[in-house]
């Protein structure tokens, strides 16, 4: 099981320097989860940069096309009022912004439902050594 946040996701869709090594992890056969945040920042994602230019109006249309299909294979995880608990430890504890804890809280209850290892994915490097101190196995390595 991975819980990919949403900067990890978006490295599925725009290339960037370290983009294969997110997509290696979508081709692993593994479920993947995402917080239903996820949605509204990958979507953020693709409009912004439509917005400055750097994705062409087509491009947006297939990236957004896209995006939404492998939404449907994803498993999206709700956000509930038990999440807050875990939010407010979590922003006490770690620098974290808002959907970023989130996701880690979300990630959290997951593997507390699953009652196993839950690898944390994300391109942040702050959120990914928050998870790291959750007890996280994480992608890619963060250094302490």
């Amino acid at each position: 099981m991975a819980y990919l946040d949403s900067s990890a996701l978006v490295k599925r869709y725009l290339a960037e320097s370290d983009s294969d090594q997110f997509t290696y992890v979508w081709e692993l056969p593994q479920t993947h989860s995402i917080s239903v945040v996820g949605y509204a920042e990958v979507m953020a994602a693709f409009g912004r940069r439509r917005r400055e230019g750097t994705v062409p109006e087509e491009t947006y249309r297939i990236l957004t096309s896209s995006f939404k299909e492998d939404w449907q294979s994803l498993n999206v995880l709700a956000i509930s009022a038990h999440l807050n608990d875990i939010v407010e430890r979590l922003t006490y504890r770690y620098p974290l912004r808002g959907f970023d804890s989130i996701h880690l809280a979300s990630a959290i209850e997951l593997r507390n439902i699953l009652g196993e290892e839950v690898e944390f994915v994300s391109a942040d490097d702050r959120l990914r050594l928050a998870a790291r101190e959750e007890q996280f196995s994480v992608f890619p390595q963060v250094q302490p």
